[in-house]
């Protein structure tokens, strides 16, 4: 068991060494302020087409409600004795 945890502590140590590496490394510190600023504009860009796709989706909700509502007034028409009138 000792030896299992101190596998797991040196695998830890060297991720740590290599992390350290990185973050030191001129290149990858170039390379994060682009990273940031690709990721700044896709996350604009999925809200975008977030909220397009949310405006869609309303819009097709009302034009079925309003096709519902203009089935059940035709169908209430057929008999009885109640009449709808049509307002908008």
């Amino acid at each position: 068991m000792r030896n299992g945890s101190l596998g797991l502590l040196s695998r830890s140590a060297q991720k740590q060494e290599l992390l350290d590496a990185w973050k030191q490394d001129s290149a990858m510190q170039k390379l994060g302020p682009q990273l940031s600023a690709i990721s700044m504009r896709s996350l604009l860009s999925r809200q975008a087409q977030l909220q397009a796709q949310q405006l869609h989706f309303q819009t097709m909700s009302n034009i079925m409600r309003m096709q519902h509502d203009t089935m059940r007034i035709i169908a209430s028409n057929m008999g009885g004795n109640t009449r709808y009138e049509y307002r908008w």
